[in-house]
């Protein structure tokens, strides 16, 4: 039970990362395997997950942007 604890705890960057949908989640999953349990490296993979972009944001089209404009004739 503390096992899976702890390697939840230790892959939170990349769990947070997979559950915002993040564009980088795959190179933060990789970079917190390899470089997670030095600390530092896993401070910035957990502030990436949380501040980088998602695909939904890139994804989302404002209503407004999606009206076409009246055909010239």
């Amino acid at each position: 039970m503390h096992l899976l604890l702890l390697l939840a705890l230790y892959f939170l960057p990349a769990i947070v990362a997979h559950a915002r949908h993040s564009v980088s989640s795959t190179a933060i999953t990789i970079l917190n395997l390899l470089f997670g349990w030095t600390g530092i490296g896993w401070i910035v993979m957990l502030f990436w997950a949380l501040l980088g972009r998602s695909w939904d944001s890139l994804c989302y089209r404002h209503p407004q942007a999606m009206v076409r404009s009246p055909a010239r004739w």
